[in-house]
């Protein structure tokens, strides 16, 4: 029970920072984020943070690689 509490709270604060920055930063400029990877790098890291996908290189390197995927 415990565990999912965190979860819970690791996942609202993510969400919220994501928010600010977005309203902060990024839309004066005229950009935008998506959310969707950030809800499944959320239920990696907070719900299974032992899994292999939840490892640091396997997430940043994911965003990375998507990153350039979706900039072709």
């Amino acid at each position: 029970m415990t565990d999912a509490i965190i979860a819970g709270i690791g996942a609202a604060l993510s969400f919220a920072a994501l928010h600010i920055v977005h309203e902060q930063f990024l839309l004066p400029h005229g950009l935008s984020c998506l959310c969707p990877p950030l809800g499944a790098v959320a239920v990696l890291l907070f719900c299974l943070p032992n899994a292999p996908a939840s490892q640091p290189k396997a997430v940043i390197g994911g965003h990375i690689i998507s990153g350039i995927i979706g900039k072709l």
